[in-house]
């Protein structure tokens, strides 16, 4: 796995600059004057400020990391409790420079009014208290302004609609409500709509409303209901009478939600058994699901551990860890051979960097999510791949504003306005992920523990 990372950061750095390395992967070429200066430490660097671009702050390169400056810093580093902690916190200090430059950029360009599913993703990533440039909350201007109701037999639903492809109000169904209960909005929040008070309570009965009997031949699209009523249902209250009056057995949606997705997957299980280093994408299976179906695995795999299925479901889960992992090793493959194929087609390096920023975003955040919830303990050898990916998120973003990507935004949009989404939406999910991972280090590597004899 060192030798992929290592080989995609020679492939696009030679893509993206030439043969000449950019200046900061570039390495010293005066020589130290004495041994003494050449071992003597170097002199820490001074902290980023929040206002300053990636452009300003030079993106450090994953061999040599300038530590923060400050004595608690230098305190920090000599009370190590262990060898690890360093290369811990060097390599958190790229995260960090990246984080800064993301939450810029989502704060000038992730904050339009006119387009709600860029506020969902602004929210998930800045807040639930963000703020638009008139002062008025994000979550309000979503409710207020885009929650729509209709009758549906004696019942009163309250629904976001789909939108149009200039216009994306919620593409896929339920996708604010995850987002307010994710973000931990009270179910109590009212909302201003049209003249009438709504409660988030309110959307909420109305998504279990809209739950069908069955899934039919589209269930990933659920996948954000799924995700939102986890742990709201009350016990032994799993049956209801929908606003259609047919009767949901919560149950037997969860199963055939499990079996789905199990199916998405099973193409890469067999993959895995071959021993296939490079998994091809035509949008089969897991692949045709939104976000290559990690929303879905999310969801899927929260459940999978309620303790009602935990005793029988677990192996079912762990496969899909193994199958998680197996995908990234598949993927990343797959992007490096692609940037090599491409070499003298500079016109492809955005597209494949921008469907690299939304795999490495996605993926780190599922496993963060499986953290956070207590469902998943990584192994070293599954840390190492976790590290790796971080890394390759930080060039990632580097590359794209280095290219001018990130610059030409405005451009962007104008010309391909799905592009524009898809760069503006996955940053928001890598800030996401990279913020979680700040609380949930799973990223850190610690000294293995000798076995006693």
């Amino acid at each position: 796995m060192q030798k992929t990372i290592a080989l995609m950061t020679g492939c696009l750095g030679l893509l993206c600059f030439g043969p000449i390395a950019p200046t900061w992967a570039q390495k010293p070429t005066s020589r130290p004057a004495s041994r003494a200066s050449a071992t003597r430490p170097v002199a820490p660097a001074s902290r980023p400020t929040k206002s300053a671009s990636l452009s300003k702050v030079k993106v450090p390169s994953f061999s040599s990391v300038q530590p923060k400056a400050g004595a608690s810093a230098a305190k920090k580093q000599s009370n190590a409790p262990n060898p690890m902690s360093r290369v811990n916190y060097l390599m958190d200090m790229q995260l960090t420079k990246i984080k800064t430059f993301l939450h810029k950029f989502l704060q000038v360009h992730g904050r339009d009014p006119k387009n709600p599913w860029l506020l969902a993703h602004s929210l998930l990533a800045l807040g639930k208290d963000l703020k638009l440039a008139n002062g008025q909350l994000a979550i309000d201007r979503i409710v207020s302004g885009y929650l729509r109701s209709k009758k549906v037999g004696k019942k009163t639903i309250y629904y976001f609609p789909q939108g149009t492809q200039k216009n994306r109000i919620e593409p896929h169904p339920h996708m604010h409500l995850k987002t307010f209960l994710a973000l931990g909005v009270p179910m109590s929040r009212t909302f201003k709509v049209n003249g009438e008070n709504v409660t988030l309570r309110q959307i909420y009965q109305s998504a279990l409303m809209t739950l069908p009997a069955k899934l039919g031949t589209d269930p990933g699209k659920y996948a954000w209901l799924l995700h939102a009523l986890y742990g709201r249902l009350q016990p032994y209250h799993w049956n209801w009478v929908n606003a259609k009056g047919e009767l949901v057995r919560f149950f037997r949606v969860l199963f055939e939600y499990f079996k789905h997705t199990d199916k998405q997957v099973s193409f890469l299980r067999v993959m895995e058994r071959r021993g296939v280093k490079q998994i091809p994408k035509r949008g089969q299976y897991i692949y045709k699901e939104p976000c290559g179906g990690f929303h879905m695995l999310q969801s899927a795999m929260r459940w999978m551990k309620y303790p009602m299925f935990s005793k029988k479901l677990t192996p079912l889960f762990d496969a899909q860890v193994e199958l998680i992992f197996y995908r990234f090793k598949g993927e990343m493959n797959l992007y490096v051979s692609l940037f090599k194929k491409y070499q003298k087609h500079p016109a492809y390096r955005f597209l494949i960097l921008l469907q690299q920023l939304k795999f490495l975003g996605h993926w780190l955040e599922t496993l963060v999510k499986l953290r956070e919830w207590k469902l998943f303990t990584p192994s070293p050898a599954q840390r190492l791949q976790i590290r790796h990916a971080a890394k390759s998120l930080v060039l990632t973003v580097a590359l794209l504003h280095r290219l001018g990507f990130y610059q030409r935004l405005p451009q962007l949009k104008k010309r391909v306005y799905q592009y524009y989404l898809d760069l503006l939406g996955d940053s928001a999910h890598a800030l996401h992920a990279l913020k979680d991972l700040e609380q949930y280090p799973i990223h850190h590597i610690y000294p293995l523990k000798k076995k006693k004899k």
